[in-house]
């Protein structure tokens, strides 16, 4: 081989040399070199899907202040009315038990229903829906020793049968936020005018006073997880 010939193999080799070295520095770069993570996932929360449930009385009681010792808290039927030549009156209590609805829900709508067995007196007269303002039994109250109610709403009733139904949805709130005590509603009517009566099954009965309250159960934060990057292993 001439000495052109030997310049020429000697070249190769270093050439080949010198690509195996660039060769192994890349690869080790790559297995030793900083990795930047993969952005944590956005999780999506889940969209709420409302609930509804119907509550029924848990305590539903009335009084009559032609008898104001009297209790009524087993009666089958519940009266509301304004009767007898000195305008006697009879109002109606019931309670809730709310403790199926979980804390920090958010209530779209509540509703308080009466079953009414028979009407008379006025064709139609205007029902007050009323917050309690204080603690009470089924079987300890009486016309003297009853709530003071507070207003919440009111709707115009007739005398036909079927269910009548008032506007709790704020109500309902104050008590689940803790604005107010639940010591359930009562129903009340004129107190003076022309006589009326409407007459609602009581828990006894066969309907129980119906709370229908549909609420959106509180949402957990979500937590992003943080998914693991895998690092190369140098190859020798």
């Amino acid at each position: 081989m001439g000495d052109l010939g030997r310049r020429f193999v000697a070249a190769v080799a270093w050439l080949g040399v010198v690509t195996g070295i660039l060769t192994l520095v890349a690869v080790g770069g790559a297995a030793s070199g900083v990795r930047v993570p993969a952005p944590d996932p956005v999780i999506q929360a889940p969209s709420a899907t409302p609930i509804t449930v119907t509550l029924e009385a848990v305590a539903d009681a009335y009084v009559d202040n032609g008898m104001p010792n009297n209790n009524y808290g087993g009666a089958q039927q519940l009266f509301a009315s304004l009767y007898g030549e000195f305008n006697n009156l009879q109002q109606v209590l019931a309670r809730f038990n709310l403790s199926s609805i979980p804390a920090g829900a958010t209530v779209q709508s509540a509703t308080a229903r009466f079953y009414q067995v028979s009407g008379s007196g006025l064709s139609s007269v205007t029902l007050n829906l009323g917050r309690a303002g204080a603690s009470w039994t089924e079987y300890g109250v009486t016309f003297n020793n009853r709530p003071t109610q507070y207003l919440v709403g009111s709707a115009a009733v007739g005398t036909g049968a079927g269910w009548k139904s008032w506007d709790a949805t704020s109500l309902v709130t104050s008590w689940l936020n803790g604005t107010h005590p639940n010591y359930g509603l009562g129903i009340t009517g004129p107190v003076t005018g022309s006589l009326w009566l409407r007459q609602f099954s009581s828990r006894e009965g066969s309907a129980a006073p119906q709370l229908v309250v549909t609420y959106l159960a509180p949402t957990p934060t979500p937590t992003p997880t943080r998914t693991p990057t895998r690092t190369a292993t140098p190859t020798r």
